[in-house]
């Protein structure tokens, strides 16, 4: 980012009268950069400033072989899938999601602009795509996985903003959330499983979904029963499956041992709430989960008020592991 930077990659050629040409491959590589930047930031914890981002536009919806014409007659996006639409579908998501962070802040309801942004999504790009040929198909299911990703944010900060008007439990709580962090690691899963995708696991084996999924299991931990349990095991247990016996995937890192933790936190808050139940021989005890949180919470001496929700957005990892020591009283 600072070497790109440095040359100016992060103002749009067209500032400086440059050719076509170059101000698209200029566009290209710096928004390249931007995405894998962003991923880095994510997977460490680290936040990357505002100012950063520039006024570089998006390259063109265009196949590689228009742009040895560009400077000879000028070309417009293509509303069909081209060789740029995969790298797109990526680039335009991190690129609004802060944009839509810092429009919807104090908001209560942000279902509206939401929507608006998956409908914008859609119609560039995901519409024109084929289910049946690979790099499309990765593309379709990236694009919704990165969509979902960008709304748990979205609502959890918007949630998380509102303070004092709700418990933090109840702040962290949200079917919807819970939906959609479950949707993003089913769609995962299956861009690493799907036979036709075989030949892009060298590049879907490093997405783990580290925030969706650590949020599921602070769920778990709070909500340890319910009509969302079963679905919601059965992502965790199969997505630790193939992280943990698969030697074709890389290293998680130092945020796995905190991942194991929790799952193993929210299985004997669980089976704790499982004995208890058997034991009182309650018909009705049951968990009850919606938008305004659980009707039956079991903490199992975890004190999940001071574990802050809003992890789901730039984690620092370090932070949340030594929360989590300290909670497990390890430190």
């Amino acid at each position: 980012m600072r070497a790109a930077q440095s040359i100016g990659l992060q103002r749009d050629g067209k500032h400086f009268k440059l050719p076509q040409l170059e101000c698209e491959l200029r566009r290209r590589l710096w928004w390249h950069i931007h995405s894998a930047d962003a991923r880095v930031a994510e997977d460490h914890g680290l936040s990357v400033p505002e100012n950063d981002y520039g006024d570089t536009e998006l390259p063109l919806n265009i196949d590689d072989g228009n742009l040895s014409g560009l400077d000879e007659s000028p070309v417009e996006s293509q509303s069909r899938w081209t060789d740029m639409t995969f790298s797109l579908i990526i680039m335009e998501v991190n690129k609004k999601r802060p944009m839509l962070l810092r429009t919807l802040e104090g908001s209560t309801d942000p279902s509206g602009a939401i929507a608006d942004f998956r409908r914008e999504i859609h119609e560039k790009y995901l519409k024109h795509g084929d289910p049946d040929i690979p790099i499309q198909r990765i593309g379709l299911l990236l694009g919704q996985l990165l969509l979902a990703k960008a709304e748990v944010c979205i609502r959890q900060r918007i949630i998380h903003s509102q303070g004092p008007a709700a418990t933090s439990l109840d702040r962290g709580i949200s079917q919807g959330s819970f939906d959609l962090a479950c949707n993003a690691i089913e769609l995962g899963l299956e861009i690493h499983t799907d036979e036709l995708l075989r030949g892009f696991r060298w590049l879907t084996s490093t997405f783990t979904g580290y925030h969706p999924l650590t949020y599921i299991l602070w769920t778990l931990c709070v909500c340890p029963t319910g009509p969302h349990v079963e679905r919601a095991w059965r992502v965790v247990n199969t997505l630790f499956d193939i992280t943990e016996e698969n030697s074709l995937i890389p290293d998680p890192g130092a945020k796995w041992p905190m991942i194991v933790q929790l799952r193993e936190k929210a299985l004997r808050n669980r089976q704790a709430h499982e004995a208890l139940h058997s034991s009182q021989q309650v018909a009705d005890d049951t968990a009850v989960y919606g938008d305004g949180g659980c009707a039956m919470r079991l903490d199992g001496g975890f004190d999940m008020n001071v574990w802050d929700p809003s992890f789901i957005e730039n984690s620092d990892w370090n932070y949340l592991t030594q929360s989590f020591a300290l909670l497990n009283g390890e430190i």
